[in-house]
């Protein structure tokens, strides 16, 4: 396979950034686009010129020449469409998480492994050099036994009622730390405890702030928190365009630390060096992500969907974003969520003989 013919589903904020990004990928022909909005179709569609518009998922399935599909939708959504793609013989790129219900996860990893076709999930950060050089440096072994890794990610207040209260945090924030614990940890988590609050009694039916503690065979222990309540005075690290490509202005305050017996190491998105000031505002760039390269989406989410296309055109799954890992994820978050609501512990039992089951 020479170019990778793509149909993209949803045209949100990061959809039309997916749809610029692949546009500009070698091998890469953005083929067709869909939204059940007609005016965000039309838009994107001229902008980018593409050919095929669709309203819906089936559609574009049944009449679009597509070899895969890039799923930017919401996140409800991601486990039908998913799984609609795969029974199409289309590979797939699925923004985090792979699914918001266990039963839809583990039906795409048991698909995945009846029809060959790869599977990579959006988990941006492993295309991240900060993650990266931390990953680098637990296989080199100089952690020593990795001992706690914790994380927080505070996002804009102002955010929560734009699409953070459209479904649990642990789906939309908290998912990119539990996958970052994913990639460091050596052994399988087993327990999981957590606690969610709203910070606004009225507005309950989605909590604002989750905290989550894991722990894994080896007695390792992961603590992880979510919170969306940084303060609109919050330094900027997504000015918008035309700084970068993102159409959102606002703060990501995310935190990580990795501790083993032998070293420890930290992460700090606002930190990178880069600072802006003005008499409105504090700015710190995020340079690392999607930057406007001359024009040109670049960073982690050129890298992370260029590895994608690579995938798709050798027909192999990926070594660096594993589906089991995807799966992992959303069993671990469903317990999460069942955690809190029950505010006990939930202990999971794995199955290696599941064809997706992670082999750590």
């Amino acid at each position: 396979m020479d170019d990778v013919r793509v149909g993209l589903v949803g045209l949100g904020r990061f959809g039309r950034l997916h749809a610029r990004a692949l546009q500009q990928l070698p091998g890469c022909r953005l083929e067709a686009v869909c939204d059940a909005d007609p005016s965000l179709l039309e838009r994107c569609a001229d902008d980018c010129s593409v050919p095929g518009r669709y309203p819906d998922v089936e559609s574009m399935l049944d009449h679009a020449a597509i070899d895969a599909v890039d799923i930017v939708s919401g996140e409800t959504a991601h486990g039908a469409q998913a799984t609609l793609a795969l029974k199409a013989g289309k590979a797939v790129f699925v923004e985090k998480p792979l699914a918001t219900r266990l039963d839809e996860a583990e039906a795409i990893g048991a698909l995945a492994a009846e029809t060959g076709l790869p599977v990579s999930v959006g988990n941006i950060s492993r295309f991240d050099p900060r993650y990266i050089f931390l990953r680098r440096e637990a296989e080199a072994g100089r952690f020593g036994r990795v001992v706690l890794v914790s994380a927080k990610r505070a996002f804009s207040r102002a955010w929560f009622a734009g699409f953070g209260s459209r479904v649990h945090p642990v789906f939309e924030s908290m998912v990119h730390d539990l996958d970052l614990a994913l990639w460091y940890l050596p052994a399988r988590v087993e327990r999981v405890y957590a606690q969610a609050v709203s910070s606004d009694a009225d507005a309950a039916d989605v909590p604002d702030v989750l905290t989550a503690t894991l722990t894994a065979a080896d007695g390792s222990l992961v603590v992880l928190q979510s919170a969306w309540l940084a303060p609109d005075a919050a330094p900027v690290n997504l000015p918008g365009p035309p700084a970068t490509a993102f159409e959102l202005w606002g703060t990501i305050d995310a935190q990580l630390e990795v501790a083993g017996t032998s070293q420890t190491a930290r992460v700090n998105v606002l930190g990178d060096g880069l600072t802006v000031w003005s008499d409105e505002h504090a700015r710190s760039p995020d340079v690392s992500l999607w930057p406007d390269v001359h024009g040109r989406v670049g960073g982690a989410l050129r890298e992370e969907l260029s590895h994608w296309l690579d995938c798709v055109r050798a027909g192999t799954p990926s070594a660096i974003v594993p589906l089991e890992d995807g799966v992992m994820a959303v069993r671990i978050a469903d317990a999460i969520v069942r955690s809190a609501e029950t505010d006990a512990p939930v202990e999971l039992i794995s199955d290696d003989s599941e064809p997706w089951a992670a082999s750590r």
